[in-house]
């Protein structure tokens, strides 16, 4: 199969739609993926995500402390 990071992450990357639907998140370790379906087409593929890095956020609560 093609890379398909060029299509948009909210379309099906077979006929375009926005009619897509996925089921629960799974991970293990610094990965997590999503098996996705359009509603339109059928065509089904995973969505996989990387950890890519950590930003810590500025809390005013923690910085009372």
């Amino acid at each position: 199969m093609e890379n398909i990071t060029k299509y948009p992450l909210n379309n099906c990357p077979k006929c375009n739609s926005d009619n897509i639907s996925g089921g629960p998140f799974e991970a293990d370790g610094s990965s997590a993926w999503q098996d996705i379906e359009c509603e339109k087409c059928g065509f089904g593929w995973q969505e996989v995500y990387n950890f890519a890095y950590l930003e810590e956020q500025d809390n005013e609560e923690s910085n009372n402390e």
